[in-house]
């Protein structure tokens, strides 16, 4: 007799409805004016959101808070401004790599303009409701463009965070 044991679908670690959560979320990193009517869904499910922004100011993506859930997720391409950082595909050193690799330029920069923006978003959050940070999980996404920015935020955070659970990267 041969037994099969039926293992649930996932890609990375993450399960289906958590890919899909993650997606829907990555999409709505668009918009501002629509961000809270898009998401009553995921705010009757208990998520806040908190919208950042880089220095054009254009919105550059969400962060959602859902108890010690966090999903910070970027927004890709939009504007002229982020089709110059697109094209900016020189290689610079990012300092928080200690001189061992490079990072695309344009990328770089937009990372740059909103970094630490967010994560005084999320030591308030903990603040307001007594959490610590290190307790937190973490889930870094983004679409196209978000999608590297959100590679190069996670290597930086994981650095500048080392008491933090963020094991994974949509």
């Amino acid at each position: 007799n041969i037994t099969y044991q039926m293992i649930p679908p996932s890609i990375g670690g993450f399960s289906k409805d958590l890919l899909l959560k993650v997606a829907e979320l990555s999409c709505l990193a668009y918009t501002v004016s629509e961000v809270q009517e898009s998401c009553q869904g995921h705010l009757a499910e208990g998520y806040s959101v908190v919208p950042f922004f880089d220095k054009t100011p254009s919105h550059a993506g969400n962060v959602y808070f859902k108890g010690k859930e966090v999903i910070v997720s970027f927004r890709g391409t939009w504007n002229g401004s982020d089709v110059l950082s697109d094209l900016n595909s020189l290689l610079e050193i990012a300092p928080f790599l200690n001189n061992k690799g490079r990072v695309h330029s344009g990328f770089y920069h937009k990372f740059c303009e909103s970094c630490y923006s967010i994560r005084e978003h999320i030591l308030l959050y903990c603040k307001d409701r007594n959490i610590e940070f290190k307790d937190l999980d973490f889930i870094i996404s983004g679409h196209r463009m978000g999608g590297a920015i959100a590679s190069i935020f996670a290597l930086w955070f994981t650095q500048a965070n080392p008491q933090s659970n963020q094991d994974r990267t949509a």
